[in-house]
């Protein structure tokens, strides 16, 4: 059996080994990444074509799931082709082409950990809902598609920020305040504005009856800072998160909705 001796040769090879492996990686990653004609701009309904290439900007990826609906009886490579032709985002299928239907539904605990429910999305019994593309649909079957959205650069900007004026919107609004505005603010977090950043939205002015609020992402933490003149430390001392005499950060939208509903009892046990 031919043996590598030397240091030299030992190196050459890994670094060919290396090399093979990126290729394959970058392989699929074009792969993943080809461009779909007929999708277009969620924001101004437009799509591209083959010279405005690195204007297509991907984003909003994740999994959804779509019931089987008109293509009962027809077989999944019959769905995945028709919702391949859809405008509104690229959809692909999930490497595991999982399927559920309500009927597998298995609630009892597994047998080596009973703190494990052994079906509870319901996934085909074969495989854990993998299946091939010549499976035929049955009536309640949920298909599972890998969602892609797409947008230009500048649609992306305003995209971004219609978004979060409407998710923080709505964090007032079930946190109880009323008769609310907000008002765009640059994003205080980083210099992103300069960057041209397809990534962090605008952060906001929320102007109450209690005063103006400002809000805003810091990646996965929401920062709030209340009114001026205002001082809640006092009703977050079971709070171990970043807080100070002007504000507060949380993590995620559920802990925001929490936080400023806390504010909101207290402005108005105050004001009463």
């Amino acid at each position: 059996m031919y043996q590598i001796h030397s240091q030299k040769q030992k190196t050459n090879l890994k670094k060919t080994n290396s090399m093979n492996e990126a290729k394959e990686r970058i392989k699929a990653k074009i792969n993943f990444s080809l461009f779909f004609p007929q999708v277009v701009c969620p924001e101004c309904n437009q799509g591209w074509n083959g010279t405005d290439l690195t204007d297509y900007v991907k984003k909003f990826s994740g999994i959804k799931s779509f019931p089987a609906g008109e293509y009962v009886g027809k077989s999944l490579k019959t769905i995945w082709e028709a919702y391949q032709q859809k405008t509104d985002a690229e959809y692909h299928l999930p490497d595991d082409h999982r399927l559920h239907n309500k009927k597998y539904i298995d609630d009892s605990p597994h047998s080596k950990f009973p703190t494990i429910k052994m079906n509870p999305s319901g996934y085909y019994p074969n495989n854990l809902g993998q299946t091939n593309f010549e499976h035929i649909l049955e009536e309640g079957d949920i298909v599972e598609f890998w969602i892609v959205k797409c947008l230009h650069k500048k649609c992306l900007r305003i995209y971004l920020d219609t978004q979060a004026e409407k998710e923080f919107s709505e964090i007032f609004q079930k946190a109880g305040f009323q008769n609310y505005t907000l008002k765009a603010i640059p994003n205080e977090y980083r210099g992103c504005r300069k960057r041209n950043c397809t990534v962090c939205t605008a952060w906001f002015l929320v102007a109450t009856q209690y005063g103006v609020f400002k809000i805003g992402w810091r990646n996965h933490v929401v920062a709030i800072t209340w009114p001026e003149g205002k001082n809640f430390l006092s009703i977050f001392g079971d709070h171990h998160g970043t807080k100070d005499s002007s504000g507060i950060h949380v993590y995620g939208e559920h802990n925001a909705i929490a936080c400023l509903t806390r504010i909101c009892e207290e402005l108005t046990r105050v004001n009463v």
